[in-house]
């Protein structure tokens, strides 16, 4: 290739995956955004940039190939709302991107869409959940800037198929734009003793973490690990789970774990616990997957890929159907361990990042 394809990623929460150092919590969406940049800025025919806040760092720095440049300040107050495009936008004209990549609801992909527009250059929306494609987030003035950016996509990329079913119904000629590529992530091989039931994700209420609560009270003689961020959300529930464990002596309960460091909590886990109302596709299957966890998960399945590859069990939103499937996968090994590897190997088939960058190049070179 003559001349190097120029990506820039907008992702501004993403900033503490590049920096553990920063004090900034990151959900799935950024974190996906994080691992296809550094990989793709392994391949010298991509030059790779990343767009996230200000928080006081170098205008510029770079890790693992990616240009990281600082943009707008963190606030959602009007002030900020009118100075944040002008801050996005001082940076992508200087990184010049020939594509823009954006994920998840928020005023960034309306923005971002925009930009591509003015610039002739393309913009690819990159699908975080299924209530982003639903009609849900378009609400509101940020409701409105996200709904332009998803209307003015030149391209969505979807996690599963649940999503252009979704896009199909609800937004057919969107749907024609779509590409389903599923979510990556770097195949590891990681051993540790099984120890504990885990549950990871943050205080926002789509999560419910209280139910994982109540499974472990079910449980008193088994460990449970509680990983939460706080969700700006519904600070109430971050803290209503904090003095509820203090009553629980089989519950540990963490704030937040470095992103290189919490694979051994998953490697730890007899079982991955998940309580969400939905989701896209939960990086932490992913995580769970890639340490050989059976998965548990009361209501979410994307894809039925939990249930068709035999890698966990799902509850259809019951929580003494979750008492009872976590029971027998406690009371059997044999079960679990096999359900880990088949996760394993499911994993390797659908989601190694090695394979699924090439996906992504090929809509990357049109």
């Amino acid at each position: 290739m003559d001349k190097k394809i120029k990506i820039c990623f907008v992702s501004p929460f993403a900033y503490g995956l590049f920096n553990s150092q920063a004090d900034l919590k990151f959900g799935g969406a950024e974190v996906q955004m994080y691992l296809l940049a550094t990989e793709l800025a392994r391949d010298n025919d991509y030059e790779v940039s990343f767009v996230v806040l200000d928080l006081g760092q170098a205008r510029k720095e770079e890790y693992s190939g990616v240009k990281v440049y600082k943009s707008f300040r963190r606030g959602r107050n009007l002030f900020n709302l009118i100075k944040a495009p002008f801050k996005l936008w001082q940076v992508l004209r200087k990184t010049k991107p020939d594509i823009v990549i954006s994920r998840a609801h928020g005023v960034e992909p309306g923005f971002c869409a925009l930009y591509a527009k003015l610039s002739r250059s393309k913009f690819i929306y990159s699908i975080a959940s299924n209530s982003d494609v639903g009609g849900e987030r378009f609400k509101g003035l940020r409701g409105k800037i996200f709904q332009f950016g998803f209307r003015n996509a030149d391209l969505l990329v979807a996690q599963s198929r649940d999503q252009i079913k979704i896009l199909e119904k609800k937004y057919p000629s969107k749907a024609q734009k779509a590409v389903l590529i599923k979510n990556s992530f770097p195949l590891k091989n990681l051993t540790e003793e099984k120890k504990n039931i885990l549950w990871v994700g943050s205080s926002a209420d789509v999560k419910r973490p209280q139910i994982f609560l109540d499974l472990a009270q079910e449980f008193p003689g088994e460990k449970f690990v509680i990983i939460i961020t706080k969700s700006t959300v519904n600070l109430e529930l971050w803290k209503e789970i904090k003095e509820r464990v203090r009553e629980m002596k089989n519950v540990r309960f963490f704030e937040k774990v470095n992103f290189i460091e919490i694979d051994k909590y998953f490697a730890q886990a007899k079982v991955f616990v998940n309580t969400s109302v939905f989701e896209g596709f939960p990086n932490t299957f992913l995580q769970a997957l890639a340490t050989q966890t059976p998965l548990l998960s009361l209501k979410v399945d994307p894809d039925d890929f939990i249930i068709k590859n035999n890698c966990g069990l799902v509850c259809g939103d019951d929580f003494e159907k979750l008492k009872n499937n976590l029971k027998r996968l406690l009371e059997n090994q044999e079960e679990r361990e096999k359900m880990g590897r088949q996760g394993q190997e499911y994993l390797k088939q659908n989601h190694d990042i090695k394979k699924n960058i090439e996906e992504w190049k090929k809509f990357l070179r049109v």
